[in-house]
């Protein structure tokens, strides 16, 4: 699974945080707007740019050279959404969404966008979710074309289908680690991402009250802009495996 990171890829990830590209992140984070703890929308830090602008980056590249982000920052409220209409009392049938304050999804966009363009080149072409130029549509054709093909040919076909059951709470974040610097991306970077999880806790959100806040060990959050591209590294991790005992796993 080792992988060698270009020098234009490395440079990219750690070069010093522009304003176009905090502004660039602020306008995304903006078109889907859930505030935080800090009441603060993206709009807010837009419209005072002009004043804020020098601060406000100073602040986010000394978190990403430190790897540290204020506890305030990283603080999150979990909101429970029914994955099913109507009223349930499965606990499993809740799916829960951490509120995450502008600043922190503000600095999670700038990372997801710089890391958007290489992941093609990290990320084995047989994992088709959340990346350029892949659709996890494919998936699916895939599937039908299976079928069609052992029809025509009267063979014999086996579908496996695994699902992650609490696929992103259950990301133990020392693997995650492990995982990003075998892929090849450059330490300050890891370090940068983990600046998002060092000193995190939440709260949950229960009819408009929030409850104690307590710390998190492990998991990538729902509704973190990295997030996806987190769990694909782990995902890579799994599908390593697989390419590594080809010899006596059989199949498509």
């Amino acid at each position: 699974m080792e992988h060698n990171v270009s020098h234009e890829m490395a440079e990219s990830l750690v070069k010093e945080i522009s304003s176009t590209e905090v502004r660039a992140a602020c306008v995304v984070v903006g078109k889907n707007v859930c505030l935080g703890n800090d009441g603060l929308s993206p709009k807010f830090f837009l419209e005072y740019w002009d004043d804020i602008t020098d601060a406000f980056i100073a602040a986010l590249q000394e978190v990403f050279h430190l790897g540290r982000m204020p506890i305030e920052w990283n603080e999150g409220m979990i909101y429970l959404i029914p994955k099913v209409e109507g009223v349930v009392d499965d606990i499993k049938k809740w799916r829960p969404i951490t509120i995450l304050n502008t600043i922190y999804k503000v600095y999670a966009k700038l990372l997801a966008i710089r890391l958007d363009p290489f992941l093609p080149h990290i990320i084995h072409k047989n994992q088709t979710g959340f990346i350029q130029e892949r659709s996890i549509f494919d998936n699916i054709f895939m599937f039908w074309e299976m079928i069609a093909i052992a029809q025509e040919t009267k063979q014999e076909l086996t579908i496996l289908l695994l699902d992650f059951e609490k696929a992103y709470d259950r990301v133990d974040w020392n693997f995650l680690y492990e995982v990003m610097g075998r892929l090849g991306l450059p330490s300050d970077y890891v370090k940068a991402v983990f600046a998002l999880y060092n000193s995190t806790s939440s709260r949950v959100l229960v009819g408009g009250a929030l409850g104690n806040n307590f710390p998190i060990t492990r998991s990538v959050r729902q509704g973190c802009p990295l997030a996806p591209y987190l769990f694909l590294f782990v995902g890579e991790a799994f599908s390593a495996f697989l390419y590594k005992n080809k010899s006596s796993i059989k199949g498509i």
